[in-house]
């Protein structure tokens, strides 16, 4: 895939804005105002989202850190932007800069070839009609050719550049339906829709590895519960990292053999204690079925 730029709008009347300049007058305003355009520059290639890897949510340390602003700054501007509406904080604590998708413009590296292709060629007509005036018809249907081949070379670009959506409710159906005995989804929450963009974008926008992962999942006894904590499997412990979903296609969690009778006789799930994936879920104490009758999110 090309490489894509992106840029951030201004419009005019920016510095007129009523909340733009309540945090302009106020003590440390411009620094504020500093903060919050290197926010929308950070938040443009995630869709608005103050995230790492499109995964961890930025804390006001990581600001800090990364805008170059002192930590005071950064928690008090915080606040402002969230109590003048330019800012959300989602409930898994992603911070969401509410304008950028209405201020950023982007284009792919041959968007921005053929671009600077047209401006030059403009050039050259322009300098060509001054030392020769308009030219004869060859000249004109030449031309047009040309501006063919671009349009054609930009529909192309497009459509190797634009990922196709997520299914959301695609997937919910896909899961509901195969994994009948786990807990159903009823609503697909904004943190859900953000996880399985991620998840999505992971798996190469193939629905077939989702449908995979369910199977398996539905036929696993750990995953059902069977094991010695009581800890089940739901649709948002699948979704909300980049590894749960690959151990599951890998045979984590996989029926494995079982022997008849006689002391080495082993559950499928024995010794999971002691995988390091196990503290993913299990450090925080948080467990479903009969063990604490919460629900694993």
């Amino acid at each position: 895939m090309s490489k894509r730029y992106y840029w951030l709008k201004l419009n005019e009347n920016f510095f007129e804005r009523e909340e733009i300049k309540i945090i302009e007058d106020m003590p440390n305003g411009k620094d504020y105002i500093i903060f919050y355009l290197k926010l929308l520059l950070k938040a443009i290639k995630t869709e608005g989202q103050l995230i790492f890897r499109e995964v961890i949510p930025y804390t006001p340390n990581m600001l800090a850190s990364i805008t170059g602003t002192d930590i005071d700054t950064v928690r008090v501007a915080t606040e402002l932007f969230l109590k003048l509406g330019l800012m959300e904080k989602w409930d898994d604590g992603t911070l969401f800069m509410v304008e950028v998708q209405n201020m950023v413009g982007s284009e792919t590296a041959s968007t921005r070839r053929v671009r600077k292709h047209r401006e030059k060629k403009k050039i050259q007509e322009q300098e060509i009609k001054a030392l020769h005036g308009n030219g004869d018809e060859t000249k004109r249907n030449t031309e047009i050719e040309i501006e063919l081949e671009i349009d054609k070379e930009l529909e192309i670009d497009k459509e190797k550049e634009e990922p196709p959506p997520t299914p959301h409710e695609e997937i919910k159906t896909l899961y509901n339906s195969i994994c009948e005995s786990f807990p159903q989804v009823q609503v697909m929450s904004e943190i859900r829709k953000k996880h399985l963009r991620a998840r999505w974008k992971q798996f190469n926008y193939n629905l077939a590895v989702f449908e995979e992962v369910f199977r398996r999942v539905a036929a696993s006894d750990f995953c059902k519960g069977r094991n010695k904590r009581g800890w089940r499997a739901d649709f948002d412990w699948l979704i909300k990292n980049d590894h749960n979903m690959v151990k599951v296609l890998e045979g984590k969690y996989d029926n494995k053999g079982v022997s008849t009778g006689g002391s080495d006789r082993k559950r499928p799930w024995e010794g999971w204690e002691d995988d390091p994936f196990y503290a993913d879920f299990a450090g925080d104490g948080n467990t479903s079925g009969s063990a604490t009758g919460g629900s694993f999110n």
